[in-house]
């Protein structure tokens, strides 16, 4: 008997100060997916957030559809943030504490 396994690792990296997760990964038929998990670098007296529609991490091209439960938890300083039209889900909690 022959036993496969396989250990499918989410991916995440950070591009631009802000860190993504990968919720599918791109192949040869459709442009992979990431979701936004968190902001880690900027100008914190006072942030302007734009978060891209899509972004390319190497090779890949991913379209950002998420904002992730958390992503920005406790960012006081937030100003504004500009969220493209391909972003269908803003998890709960996504801007808590951002008063």
């Amino acid at each position: 008997m022959l036993t496969c396994m396989v250990t499918i690792h989410a991916q995440t990296f950070e591009l631009d100060g802000i860190w993504y997760n990968v919720t599918t990964q791109p192949n040869e038929d459709i442009m992979g997916e990431v979701e936004v998990r968190s902001r880690i670098t900027g100008d914190y007296s006072t942030e302007n957030i734009v978060i891209p529609a899509e972004i390319v991490n190497y090779s890949n091209t991913y379209k950002v559809t998420r904002i992730g439960g958390g992503a920005f938890q406790g960012r006081t300083n937030i100003v504004s943030v500009t969220i493209p039209n391909s972003v269908t889900t803003i998890e709960r909690s996504a801007f808590i504490v951002c008063i």
